[in-house]
């Protein structure tokens, strides 16, 4: 599978994701494009952020299980702070009252304390982006 590098500052996530920063991995891995030697799921990648998500719960377990954990162990990426796991959370599996009451138009909250990773969810999915991607766009406009 290719990694893709994407324009657009704001990634809508799939049922299951875990998000590298680039800069972790760049440090501690070295060059994104090598991923495509190591995963075979979808990788995308605004030079920010390193998004792996899946639409497909259990392909993405089995990807799980043929390395992105002993990957993130391997090189010593540490939760929260050079990734984070997300799970999407439909609203046709909850209560829609609950939903619209606890999570519509707010952040993850499974990714709140995060520095680096800003979330929203909304009804047609959830989104994540780099933090200071979107300052520094604020401050040119």
């Amino acid at each position: 599978m290719s990694i893709i590098f994407i324009t657009e500052d704001i990634f809508k996530l799939g049922d299951l994701n875990v998000v590298i920063r680039a800069e972790s991995l760049n440090q501690k891995f070295g060059l994104i494009k090598n991923l495509e030697e190591h995963f075979t799921c979808e990788i995308k990648t605004d030079g920010n952020v390193v998004l792996f998500s899946c639409e497909n719960a259990m392909e993405f377990v089995r990807e799980f299980e043929n390395g992105i954990y002993d990957f993130l162990e391997e090189y010593k990426l540490k939760e929260s702070i050079d990734y984070v796991n997300i799970m999407n959370l439909e609203a046709s599996k909850l209560n829609l009252d609950l939903f619209y009451r606890f999570y519509l138009r707010k952040p993850i909250r499974t990714i709140v304390g995060c520095r680096w990773l800003d979330s929203i969810v909304l009804i047609e999915g959830h989104y994540v982006w780099f933090k200071e991607t979107l300052k520094t766009q604020n401050h040119i406009k």
